[in-house]
């Protein structure tokens, strides 16, 4: 007679194909990885803008973004990557720039390593990261997949970004080099001029 784990463990073999088998499926051309770095467009890049190029209006909606809390997130962060509540704060800080950027600038953005990691647990909050996107980035801002090697040339773009918007940059949140490669760039569902009336004429 099986007993419970041998029984559960071959109806999850059953419902689930062998993990060599779906090694082997092979991805379609589009989902390929580029072994060649590409530039990415003036499109991609977007623009830069800084903080002084601010409008009244755009500075307040800024200071909205950047005073955002959400101790839940933060938490589940801390738990997750075994980082104290304080150095979580500053991750998410960090994000809060990264989707600050999105929001000024357009263009797609790669985070940092560590940036993208705490994105991903907001996304969990999906209620949450959904409310935010309503609130403050018109238009949700979406983590999407990168399926080539462009995310090398998006961050320094990205940190430059950071820089002119908030005249500063925490390297232990953006580092100089970006080390560790993420395969992730942001997209939004609105266009830059949604945002010119947060820019001087």
């Amino acid at each position: 007679m099986m007993n419970g784990t041998a029984q559960q463990s071959s109806t999850v073999r059953g419902l689930y194909p062998q993990r060599e088998e779906m090694r082997t499926i092979p991805r379609p051309s589009h989902m390929q990885p580029s072994l060649v770095r590409r530039a990415p467009t003036e499109e991609e890049l977007g623009r830069i803008v800084s903080f002084d190029a601010l409008s009244e209006q755009g500075k307040s909606h800024l200071a909205a973004i950047m005073a955002y809390e959400n101790e839940g997130v933060v938490i589940r962060f801390a738990e997750d990557q075994e980082f104290s509540i304080e150095t979580a704060r500053q991750i998410f800080h960090g994000l809060k720039q990264y989707l600050a950027v999105c929001v000024f600038s357009g263009g797609k953005r790669t985070p940092a390593k560590i940036v993208d990691e705490c994105w991903e647990t907001f996304l969990l909050h999906s209620r949450d990261y959904a409310e935010f996107c309503e609130q403050y980035t018109r238009g949700f801002v979406h983590h999407e997949p990168a399926i080539d090697d462009s995310g090398f040339s998006f961050y320094p773009r990205t940190r430059q970004c950071v820089i002119a918007l908030f005249g500063h940059i925490d390297e232990d949140v953006w580092p100089s080099e970006h080390k560790v490669y993420v395969r992730c760039v942001s997209t939004k569902t609105s266009e830059p001029s949604r945002f010119d009336d947060f820019l001087i004429k």
